[in-house]
């Protein structure tokens, strides 16, 4: 998602709890979110990561062709992509 340079606006979807019916399809609401941006962040794809006995691992393929298992620090995700914090 964008932010529209002509409006300041962000379209967003959201999912939660309505069960009195108090918000509408298709009305506007404004929001405030605090958020995070992670700088220099090392993403890898979610499906590249193994998790073994609450450990989180990924392989690396070496200068020499090898494949080395590294553990991990992960971080959030984000499309599919998780933060790698420490490990690589």
């Amino acid at each position: 998602a964008a932010i529209d340079p002509t409006t300041g606006t962000l379209k967003l979807e959201a999912d939660f709890p309505n069960p009195e019916s108090l918000v509408l399809a298709g009305q506007f609401a404004r929001v405030r979110a605090s958020v995070e941006t992670l700088k220099d962040a090392l993403l890898v794809p979610q499906r590249a990561i193994m998790e073994l006995q609450g450990e989180f691992q990924v392989m690396v393929v070496g200068s020499d062709e090898i494949i080395e298992v590294r553990k991990v620090t992960t971080g959030p995700i984000h499309n599919n992509l998780r933060v790698i914090q420490e490990g690589l």
